[in-house]
């Protein structure tokens, strides 16, 4: 069968200019056939994708591509080549600009030309075919485009096509790929699927604008099959969503669409509305300039000079000024409407609200709601807040209710939650929380343009776009005393456990996924508060699905080299914040007792965040406060540094309010939706409540989990007297052969053991890099005599503090302790840890340079209760910084936890507490 032919010119390159051929196609079809056929879309969208590091030579195919769809459909289409620095993620951002403002109405197609394909499961794009290439995961970028109203055409020219093809979306989607998900493409020739496609969609064209018959995605795909000889392998099209939906029509645009110029490089198109970077960030590519390799020195290329515009006025939001109230003690019958209009009779006038939040159960008081409700002015707020009529009726005849109307927003108050999502509920969970001399509302408030109008970004517009590409967030914010940390007479606050407390009241319905937004020392509570989830991740139904991001604004992160550290950067908060002053050194002594807690939180948090990949992003303002900078840049950026760190030309208060309009604010919101869909791309919905299905916490990496004992010298203390004879002898040897077997893959210079009783020389015990050789040694011991546990500790401990002095680089040291039952001399034992714990502080080594783990072989309860005395009472008793010990009975059942427990629990303290 012959195929039918276009009018006779080179459909590959049209004898006319895009403009012209579009102005003569238009108007002769016009004139022909007033009645022609038109596109049910309001507008069509191409995004034509190849590599810059294209090896393909796909150039000249994309481009005859592109001029069809322009110049023969009237679609607006744009070239973007892929960069070779964090593709991902800059493809992401890419597809955010590209789907921004389309609505159901409209149609988006991607067409992507080069290399895919190295793992049958996952659709990976490449940009060559060496093992350096730069790739993607197509399949984290699919939700972007998918996730919005408009109808979506995916077209891919690749190997193994179809492994793209997942479903998902709520327009009517479909996938044209050149090859099934185990078949090759053909490269850049006549026979390549780009090339035949360009044919097919002139050719429909044509028939178009001559014939006036219509085309779909599902013509196209039966020409390539029925009428194109030259393709090797056959073409494929899938629906991408579960629901019935019609093919994707293609029929041309009969009005002339502007066409923007072409882009060849990485950069946006100028009509985008928010610039490009164009500089790499560490590990994603966002809306502004981004961060260097060196991301601490990297500042915004926002001029600190340029003037706002007259009509952008920004004015601070103070604690004493808030427009946004909290109610509490609503009865479940209540709505909004009674809330409003509650206040309307109370107040005698109308127009009284300017927003309102949801309506949610309170926490404190079951049966009860309550409710944030933000008023049109601060005045009206003041009154609102001094009403003392509080007795609420929902309805006509129902039981009236005393409610409090309070500005402090004590605990956990939500501000925001989504109705969009198709379940009608939130998908994730995010946190504020404010610092010193802040408030939960204000801290994350600012007036901008209109005095009287209060906004709050996470709200008021980091919510809304959120929503924009698919995910649908509940927002929380925290109240607490966040001043405890500048008072020297205070202890160090545990507002955390306040916070998980609140946390854990969430519905068990959903384990939403959560992530937390900090500001200065509300980061600090941010880091104490991921610590103490993952420690309950197993037992609580709610902390099953791990922390997945924390966004850090103006935290003081590290002090790494810098004497009080943590102290002076306290200090200037004080200071400058309160009394407009720079710290003077009295305070920074005050202060210095909180360095070792921070160091100590900070630490095991570091860990946790790369054990559980954690995504953390720190923000910080290069101005000066009072003549201050609160939070220098580089102690702005966590140990090890940050998933990325970006600086703005504002002060420390105002980094975390972000003025609507600014160009910070787009920059940030652009970071976090990308940060937050990549994250959250491999994460399953929440169920409700008949659901099954519940979230399993992800498997810790093993070699993450115990890489922590590369930074550690460790050493075993066996208990062989008389007491451990028998069956003890028997489970010690076991849980010793276990436990030194992981040990020394960690420590290259080899264990060290010791016996409680038996003497062995240095060269025997010290260094051995194999199990086999510590076991071999364990063999040749029996269990006789005292336990003198207090005599071989100080030993230990007396002979690392000797090195310690000599050199402050000496590997942390790591004691565990395999014994029985009770020393020998209780007193005696506490008495020398507390005094070499007093040591490391007079020496100021880090928090966890020295830990012991006490393992109890057997059941002995008097041995029990001594053994918890030394974990929960000894930092107390000798009024100690630091909690240099973990105690863990021998019960058999998860050995795999428990392995982990005995060699960690005293050098990391979350699992001291489990």
């Amino acid at each position: 069968m012959a195929r039918p032919q276009p009018n006779g010119h080179d459909m590959g390159v049209p004898p006319f200019g895009p403009e012209e051929m579009q102005d003569k196609l238009d108007q002769s079809a016009r004139a022909r056939d007033p009645s022609r056929p038109m596109s049910p879309y309001n507008s069509v969208d191409v995004l034509l994708l190849q590599w810059e590091e294209d090896d393909l030579k796909v150039d000249d195919e994309v481009t005859k591509l592109d001029r069809i769809f322009a110049a023969r459909c009237n679609f607006t289409t744009q070239r973007w080549k892929i960069p070779s620095i964090y593709p991902e993620d800059q493809l992401i951002h890419r597809i955010l600009n590209f789907r921004k403002g389309k609505t159901a109405d409209d149609l988006l197609i991607l067409f992507y030309g080069g290399h895919a394909g190295g793992d049958p499961q996952e659709c990976i794009w490449a940009a060559n075919k060496t093992k350096e290439s730069p790739e993607l995961n197509w399949h984290n970028v699919q939700n972007t485009l998918l996730g919005c109203p408009a109808d979506v055409l995916l077209i891919l020219d690749c190997c193994f096509a179809t492994l793209a093809a997942r479903n998902n979306g709520v327009g009517a989607n479909w996938f044209l790929g050149a090859s099934a998900k185990e078949s090759l493409a053909t490269g850049v020739s006549r026979d390549s699927f780009t090339s035949a496609l360009t044919r097919e969609i002139d050719r429909c064209a044509h028939q178009y604008w001559t014939r006036s018959v219509t085309f779909t995605v599902q013509s196209i795909h039966h020409g390539l099959v029925l009428w194109d000889r030259d393709l090797v392998y056959t073409p494929n099209l899938l629906r991408l969503t579960d629901h019935e939906c019609h093919p994707t029509e293609l029929t041309p645009l009969l009005h002339p669409r502007k066409r923007p110029q072409i882009q060849n490089t990485t950069t946006d198109p100028p009509e985008q509305t928010v610039p490009y970077p164009t500089s790499p960030p560490l590990h994603l590519k966002t809306s502004f300039t981004m961060p260097s390799n060196n991301a601490s020195n990297h500042t915004s290329d926002r001029s600190p000079s340029r003037p706002l515009d007259s009509h952008h006025r920004i004015l601070e939001l103070s604690q004493g000024e808030t427009q946004t109230l909290r109610v509490t003690g609503l009865p479940l019958s209540a709505g909004k409407v009674d809330v409003i209009l509650w206040f309307e009779n109370r107040l005698n006038r109308g127009s009284l609200v300017s927003k309102i939040g949801p309506l949610t159960e309170s926490p404190l008081r079951r049966g009860m709601k309550e409710m944030a409700i933000t008023f049109s002015g601060a005045a009206l707020a003041k009154q609102a807040a001094t009403i003392k009529d509080l007795d609420f009726q929902a309805k006509a005849g129902s039981y009236p209710r005393n409610i409090t109307i309070d500005d402090h927003f004590n605990g956990l108050t939500c501000v925001f939650s989504s109705t969009k999502a198709p379940d009608k509920h939130p998908s994730v969970d995010i946190v504020l929380v404010h610092g010193v001399y802040g408030h939960p509302i204000n801290s994350f408030a600012c007036h901008y343009n209109n005095p009287a109008s209060e906004f709050m970004w996470p709200c008021d517009a980091f919510a809304k776009a959120l929503e924009g590409v698919g995910i649908y967030p509940r927002i929380m914010t925290f109240g607490w005393d966040a001043d405890a940390w500048l008072d020297p007479s205070k202890g160090i606050p545990h507002a955390c456990d306040d916070l998980v407390q609140a946390l854990k009241e969430r519905s068990p319905k959903f384990q939403r996924p959560l992530f937390f937004v900090g500001h200065g020392v509300g980061g600090l509570l941010v880091k104490q508060t991921v610590n103490e989830i993952i420690n309950f991740r197993f037992s609580i139904q709610q902390f099953q699905n791990p922390v997945k991001g924390c966004f850090f604004f103006a935290v003081p992160n590290q002090a790494k080299g810098i004497d009080d550290g943590y102290a002076r950067m306290l200090a200037n908060m004080r200071s400058a914040l309160k009394e407009g002053s720079r710290p003077d050194e009295s305070l920074i002594r005050a202060l210095r007792s909180r360095n070792r807690a921070v160091a100590s939180f900070s630490e095991e948090f570091d860990t946790i965040r790369q054990e559980y990949d954690v995504k953390c992003l720190t923000f910080n303002g290069n101005r000066k406060t009072a003549g201050c900078t609160i939070v220098p840049s580089n102690q702005s950026t966590l140990t090890g540094g940050s998933d990325a760190a970006y600086h703005f030309d504002v002060d420390y208060r105002d980094v975390v309010r972000l003025p609507k309009g600014e160009r910070d604010l787009e920059a940030v919101l652009s970071t976090l939706c990308v940060v937050m869909l990549k994250k959250l791309a491999q994460s399953e919905p929440n169920q409700p409540e008949s659901s099954q299905t519940t979230f399993k916490a992800r498997p810790p990496d093993k070699e993450k989990v115990y890489g922590k004992l590369k930074r550690y010298d460790t050493a075993f203390l066996v208990d062989d007297s008389d007491s451990m004879f028998g069956g003890r002898w028997e489970t010690a040897k076991k849980v010793l052969a276990d436990i030194a077997a992981i040990a020394v893959k960690y420590d290259r210079n080899g264990v060290d053991i010791r016996f409680f009783n038996a003497d062995l020389d240095d060269d025997e015990r010290l260094n051995l890099n194999s199990a086999e050789k510590v076991m071999k040694l364990f063999d040749n011991v029996e269990p006789e005599g005292p336990t003198p546990t207090a005599d071989v500790l100080e030993i230990e401990l007396k002979n690392y503090i000797f090195k310690y002095k000599r050199n402050r680089n000496t590997k942390s040291l790591n004691l565990i302790v395999l014994t029985d039952g009770e020393p020998d001399s209780d007193q005696q034992v506490a008495d020398v840890i507390a005094k070499y714990a007093k040591l490391l502080e007079e020496l100021e080594a880090p928090p966890l340079q020295v830990g012991i783990q006490f393992v109890q072989i057997g059941a002995d309860k008097a041995a029990s209760e001594f053994l918890r005395s030394l974990d929960d009472d000894l930092q107390e008793k000798y009024k100690l910084d630091r909690d240099m010990v973990d105690t863990v009975p021998w019960v058999g059942g998860d050995q795999t936890r428990l392995y982990e427990k005995i060699l960690l629990g005293g050098i990391l303290k979350r699992l001291d507490h489990e």
